[in-house]
């Protein structure tokens, strides 16, 4: 039994969204980094990317991963360092390329993929382990 007076839930990461306004329609997991907030964002189709909370109650913003096309979604692995850990793939295809991101830099480095062994990446899990 519900009563009358029910709230709608709002999520403090990100205001509601009616699926008409900008690109992002959901969003994941966050990792608070000295240079902001960093979101698994979700749009439409199946699509992934990274995003980026500029303030606390904003809008998230699409982050703009250098060597990754546009057209692919990008899934957060984790953070090493304070890098980003990225896994990019064509948003309906296979695996591609496994990239390192630095925000403070706003660079990334390909890790492994079709640049640096003409292969492709089908899944990656991050780990703890020796440096």
């Amino acid at each position: 039994m519900v009563g009358s007076h029910r709230r709608r839930h709002t999520d403090a990461a990100h205001p509601p969204n009616n699926g008409q306004q900008g690109e992002i329609l959901g969003a994941g997991n966050a990792w608070n980094l000295p240079e902001g907030t960093f979101l698994q964002a979700y749009g439409a189709c199946g699509y992934r990317f990274l995003a980026k909370l500029n303030t606390v109650g904003g809008t998230p913003s699409k982050v703009s991963v250098p060597n990754v096309d546009d057209h692919s979604s990008v899934d957060v692995l984790g953070v090493y360092h304070g890098h980003l850990e990225l896994h990019a793939t064509l948003s309906c295809g296979s695996g591609e390329s496994l990239v390192d991101y630095d925000p403070v830099a706003g660079t990334s480095t390909v890790l492994l993929g079709p640049t640096v062994n003409g292969g492709g990446v089908i899944e990656a899990l991050p780990y703890v382990g020796d440096e």
